[in-house]
């Protein structure tokens, strides 16, 4: 058996296929299109999914960087944004399970970014193609900005409070999407992921590696809310968590996040401490704090999933990878 790779051209959208060239019957296979597939979250999902032989995989990106992906999936490259291009791909790919998971976040303020209204829409337009073309399960990328900062511990029967319009978005689109899909006998689920880190990491201002980027350049750094308390989530623990998600039919919203309240200024330190450059770190005299920690509860005992991974593990595999890169 081989792989032989040809080109399709459909309209404006791009799809670069594994053929499988092999003798014998041939299985039907469940088709999962995942959109934002280049991304942090996406490419290490990618990855995880091609190991299960029961799916065809098709991963979607916007075609501005190169990406390379297990020989076994189809890449198809897009923009989105553009009249039709939604309706182009699903009606290329007629997946069984979509995995929306792009959103723009390049901007560095990108929370209150006029953007989000463009991808809120976008959203709904993947979702009324799909379902149109007989998919049978959504799975969206919602994220803890839908909860605001106001609890402190987040679980997914308490009342949404966005403070932010990337917030709002998210949270406006997936009351949509369980009505539309409750009405067409669809499976909708909305992964709310809180804060994800790792390699391949490489958003305009995120933290984690800005502080990196910073330290290996010898400059210093100013951590500006030492004491917020966030829950992060290293990358392949997220990816899992979601492959189990997936497997076990879920329907519904679901936190994947640690459950575990860190400090800023702790991260910090740790990282600082890990690439021994404690004299490059600073805190702002904030004092002011906001929280925003996952109850963990349904995804521990639903799903049967605990995160791996420990902060200064992911820590270290997430420096490893910057230094590589240089």
């Amino acid at each position: 058996m081989y792989y032989a790779l040809h080109l399709i051209q459909v309209n404006e959208i791009r799809l670069i296929s594994p053929r499988k060239v092999e003798s014998g019957d041939y299985v039907s296979k469940t088709k999962i299109l995942i959109t934002g597939a280049g991304g942090l979250i996406g490419s290490e999902l990618v990855r995880q999914l091609s190991i299960n032989n029961h799916f065809e995989l098709y991963a979607l990106t916007s075609g501005y960087r190169q990406r390379n992906f297990p020989g076994n999936v189809h890449h198809i490259t897009a923009d989105l944004l553009r009249n039709g291009q939604c309706r182009q791909m699903i009606e290329t790919v007629e997946p069984d399970i979509l995995i929306h998971l792009a959103w723009d976040l390049s901007d560095e303020k990108f929370i209150n970014a006029l953007q989000n209204l463009l991808w809120q829409e976008v959203s709904l337009q993947l979702l009324y193609n799909f379902i149109e073309h007989g998919g049978t399960k959504f799975v969206f990328a919602g994220s803890s900005a839908e909860y605001g900062t106001m609890y402190r511990q987040c679980s997914e029967n308490l009342l949404l409070k966005p403070e932010n319009l990337y917030g709002r978005c998210k949270s406006s689109f997936e009351e949509t999407a369980v009505n539309a899909c409750k009405e067409r006998n669809l499976s909708f689920t909305s992964i709310r992921y809180f804060p994800v880190y790792g390699e391949k990491d490489i958003r305009k201002k995120a933290a984690i590696p800005e502080s990196i980027r910073s330290f290996m350049a010898g400059k210093p750094f100013l951590c500006k809310a030492p004491e917020n308390v966030w829950d992060f989530i290293y990358v392949e623990d997220a990816a899992e968590a979601t492959v189990k998600i997936l497997e076990s039919g879920f329907t519904g919203s679901i936190n994947v996040a640690n459950g575990i309240p860190l400090r800023m200024r702790d991260v910090f330190h740790e990282i600082a401490a890990q690439m021994d450059c404690e004299e490059l770190l600073a805190f702002s005299k904030n004092r002011q704090s906001e929280s925003l920690v996952a109850d963990t509860s349904l995804l521990q005992n639903q799903i049967g999933f605990l995160c791996r991974i420990s902060l200064r593990e992911g820590l270290r595999r997430t420096i490893k990878w910057w230094k590589a890169k240089g």
